[in-house]
């Protein structure tokens, strides 16, 4: 009982530190953003409040959007590892370049515009980016591959949006599982076999639909004497 005691003043004490961080950085919001998110992630909020954007509103009298607003900032800078310091605005306009890419493009901003690192700036940056076009897939195998691919960018994209203000609903972790089995299934899916029942022949057989090709599940179940 005294520990837990302990532990609930010990919380109680590092969300007063943390909330008066947020007070006096709302005007510097990427020190504001980073103790929100610390709140947040932390649910030093509880006790007091019944949910994070009840405290947010009650020590604040901010909006939760707003609130929101600087934690994906700087959630932004962070993911792209961005050193500069430059303004809230700029830096959510930099959220839509891949993180791998952020830091290159302010540093692109500050040789081009004499260190004036503004939204509109990073917008026009990014889309001076050149766009590195995917090799065709030739091959069954490779499309499947390609799939799969697009797959993991695609869940990548949900994850970042599932953090942010208006993802909070995404059931992310039933994506993941649902993304993860469908990538399984089309993974077998592959003809990366030479169908034994006609050898892999130039035109194949019924058993291969023509194609000379079977997936793995289907070479490793056919009669034993084809194998």
């Amino acid at each position: 009982m005294a520990n837990e005691i302990q532990e609930w003043e010990q919380k109680r004490e590092e969300l007063l530190t943390l909330t008066n961080l947020v007070r006096d950085g709302l005007d510097g919001w990427y020190k504001a953003g980073q103790a929100l998110l610390e709140i947040r992630d932390r649910k030093l909020y509880l006790g007091r409040y019944d949910s994070f954007e009840d405290y947010c509103v009650t020590e604040f009298q901010e909006s939760v959007r707003r609130c929101y607003q600087m934690m994906q900032a700087v959630t932004i800078k962070n993911e792209g590892k961005v050193e500069i310091e430059m303004s809230e605005s700029a830096t959510r306009a930099l959220g839509k370049a891949p993180p791998e890419k952020r830091a290159e493009i302010v540093e692109t901003i500050v040789e081009r515009k004499d260190g004036k690192i503004t939204a509109k700036a990073v917008a026009e940056a990014i889309n001076d980016q050149p766009s590195e076009s995917e090799p065709e897939a030739k091959t069954p195998v490779e499309q499947i591959d390609k799939f799969n691919l697009h797959m993991t960018y695609l869940l990548l994209d949900l994850e970042r949006f599932a953090k942010e203000e208006f993802g909070y609903s995404v059931p992310i972790t039933s994506c993941k599982s649902l993304v993860s089995q469908l990538k399984k299934q089309l993974k077998e899916s592959r003809l990366t076999h030479d169908c034994p029942w006609c050898g892999g022949s130039p035109g194949g057989c019924q058993e291969c639909c023509g194609t000379g090709k079977v997936t793995r599940l289907m070479a490793e179940s056919a009669p034993e004497e084809l194998r």
